[in-house]
């Protein structure tokens, strides 16, 4: 069954931006990265009964990414598909990207979505979905060890997201910075269906709604300043100790993209110098 809206998996600026025709349908849960895309289901859904806070948001600049509310903290949220994949993310030479989605480890089924020009029949799960109303992202804090520090996650606070990009030049791989969620709401411990709401396009909610567990998974509302980047910001071994300092063991039979991959594996939260070096990069 195709879906009548079109969603964009292109970051890049508007002259390379591609739209494609999404299946709908409803996946199953990946260990790695769980993003989806929205979509809407036909059939009642069940009863409320999870947690979720929220806070008001106030205008702010776009770039700026100033907090909604005081002590704010950031996390570092590694995205797409990796090293493990056949299938590629883009660098262009003007900086614009595309980030891939990984596969779902189910098949597809509704309300999932697929991307046949990448993955042909499997379901994608695309996570964070920065370019839905609202954006969202969401992740299983609670089952799922590499997104433990997103418990600590409170309105205002930022979750930044990193890929993985091939340049088009063929240059190698490397660690950029592609977005940016600035949380509104939370939805916390989701163990049965909500109801409708503001998280229905997730890729956690559609894949549950497709037949997988409500195991207990969060889901992230972002304000209007939730994007991803026009175009990529790179994140090499000096952004690394810019933000985090000296604390990572640089061995000299490891790349400098295996280190980074490796610390970045699990999310990272940052406060005080570190979350403000971290905005600093993306300014």
């Amino acid at each position: 069954m195709e879906t009548d809206a079109l969603t964009r998996l292109s970051y890049a600026p508007l002259a390379r931006r591609k739209v494609y025709r999404l299946a709908c349908g409803c996946s199953a849960p990946t260990a790695a990265w769980e993003p989806e895309l929205v979509g809407t289901s036909t059939r009642p859904y069940g009863a409320r009964g999870t947690g979720m806070v929220a806070a008001q948001v106030i205008a702010a600049d776009d770039r700026g990414h100033g907090p909604t509310i005081a002590a704010m903290a950031a996390f570092l949220a590694n995205i797409g598909v990796n090293a493990a994949h056949h299938v590629r993310s883009p660098l262009f030479s003007d900086g614009s990207f595309v980030v891939y989605p990984i596969p779902e480890a189910m098949p597809w089924a509704p309300p999932m979505r697929r991307l046949p020009g990448v993955w042909r029949d499997r379901a994608v799960h695309l996570d964070p979905d920065l370019d839905a109303d609202p954006p969202t992202y969401g992740d299983n804090c609670r089952t799922a060890g590499r997104a433990y520090s997103l418990r600590q996650a409170q309105p205002g606070d930022l979750i930044f997201f990193m890929a993985r990009l091939h340049p088009d030049s063929g240059e190698p791989p490397g660690f950029f910075l592609v977005g940016s969620l600035s949380i509104a709401a939370i939805k916390s411990d989701v163990c049965e269906d909500p109801g409708l709401g503001w998280w229905d396009g997730n890729a956690h909610v559609r894949r549950a709604r497709a037949g997988d567990s409500w195991n207990s998974f969060w889901v992230f509302r972002g304000d209007r300043r939730s994007r991803f980047f026009d175009r990529a910001v790179p994140f090499r071994r000096p952004h690394a100790e810019h933000v985090f300092g000296p604390t990572w063991d640089w061995r000299e039979h490891r790349t400098e993209l295996q280190t980074i991959g490796s610390y970045t594996r699990a999310i990272r939260r940052l406060t005080g110098a570190s979350e403000r070096s971290l905005r600093e990069l993306c300014a």
